[in-house]
């Protein structure tokens, strides 16, 4: 469901623009469904993490089917993807609603999709039949 994908991008890109984590952690324990777009955005926020933080951002998915489509899209190599509750004192934030316009969501789409296509080989083999279109519409072009 991409449509809700524009407050969880703004969520994320205000993490990444912070100094201030020692850690991370993402909570999806009462999620039923995520989709690849959102899964694309958290392996962004992820890569990104790790590359200048040096922090692997760890994503809590109680539901079994959500951890095998977060393992299936190879977000294990970028996260620790666990199955426990989350412990202790944490700061929570609450994921905005976000509103985009149909390019600013095609947008989103579409990197989300190149950064899982990037993840490793195989995911190269499986995003690039969703990534080709995008890339070829108004959606690929830089603004």
């Amino acid at each position: 469901v991409y449509n809700n994908c524009a407050g969880f991008k703004m969520f994320t890109d205000k993490l990444m623009s912070s100094q201030n984590y020692e850690s991370v952690e993402i909570d999806l324990s009462g999620v039923r469904h995520i989709d690849s777009t959102n899964i694309g955005i958290i392996a962004k926020t992820a890569g990104k993490f790790l590359e200048t933080k040096n922090i692997r951002i760890v994503v809590h998915a109680s539901n079994d089917n959500i951890q095998r489509v977060l393992e299936g899209s190879s977000l294990d190599l970028i996260c620790r993807i666990t199955g426990e509750k989350l412990q202790g004192e944490l700061c929570w934030e609450e994921i905005p609603s976000g509103i985009a316009t149909r390019e600013e969501t095609g947008r989103m789409v579409l990197e989300a999709h190149e950064t899982l296509m990037n993840v490793n080989d195989t995911n190269r083999k499986i995003y690039s039949d969703v990534i080709e279109p995008l890339q070829k519409s108004d959606y690929g072009k830089k603004s």
